[in-house]
């Protein structure tokens, strides 16, 4: 999602005359941000990384931690290639509909199945599916909190770099009660231990404590200026 995206949605108030809170989880959903390279590389980079170890892999770290964002632009990126890309999470009927249409297919494009939370399916379904993407010769990368027996393309773990920049762009242009966000104690926040998606509430609360103490004129001007 651009940043002149997340702007235009966060302008409409809601009924209390606030402004929408940037910080809401609907503007975080996992998967939703754009791909922030933190040292690791591009997205191709890590599609490179991904066929060197031969179309197989999988993306480990903790909760909140930016595997699902990897994991979606990955696929979306599979797509621009003109791969047959699907991602799909915890539904196993959804997974063998997308292997049976590519077995089905007279001349099937090079196919990516791209699934989300992997440890949440039984250990035979994971074992079924890893069988039949060998056999059929498509691509598969999943999220996971372990390794579940395939590569490893890439550990995940929330960094204060990642954290300021994610931050950053959900607020975008519109301002904390003029708090700089390089005066928050995020390497803190992240010892404690706390997830990205941790320190996004966190931000949450703040801004809901700010605006909630401002006067209904200030909130009318922050809405004019956001807009």
């Amino acid at each position: 999602m651009s940043t002149s995206a997340v702007r235009s949605i966060r302008s409409p108030v809601r009924g209390s005359g606030q402004p929408t809170n940037p910080f809401s989880a609907c503007f975080a959903q996992p998967g939703s941000l754009d791909w922030i390279d933190d040292g690791t590389g591009s997205i191709a980079d890590h599609w490179q990384r991904f066929l060197a170890l031969g179309g197989r892999a999988a993306i480990i770290g903790p909760h909140g931690s930016g595997k699902t964002t990897l994991l979606t632009h990955l696929s979306n990126h599979a797509r621009s290639l003109g791969y047959h890309s699907r991602l799909v999470r915890g539904a196993t009927s959804e997974m063998f509909s997308f292997l049976a249409d590519h077995e089905a297919a007279e001349s099937p494009h090079p196919a990516l199945l791209a699934i989300d939370s992997a440890e949440q399916l039984s250990r035979f379904a994971f074992y079924r599916i890893k069988r039949r993407v060998r056999h059929l010769g498509i691509h598969l990368v999943v999220t996971a909190h372990a390794p579940l027996g395939l590569p490893v393309l890439h550990r995940r773990q929330p960094t204060e770099i990642t954290t300021r920049a994610v931050l950053s762009h959900l607020l975008g242009a519109v301002e904390l009660s003029g708090e700089d966000l390089s005066s928050l104690p995020i390497r803190d926040w992240l010892q404690q231990p706390e997830t990205m998606r941790d320190v996004i509430r966190i931000m949450y609360d703040r801004w809901e404590e700010q605006v909630g103490e401002r006067s209904p004129a200030d909130r009318r001007q922050q809405q004019e200026t956001s807009q």
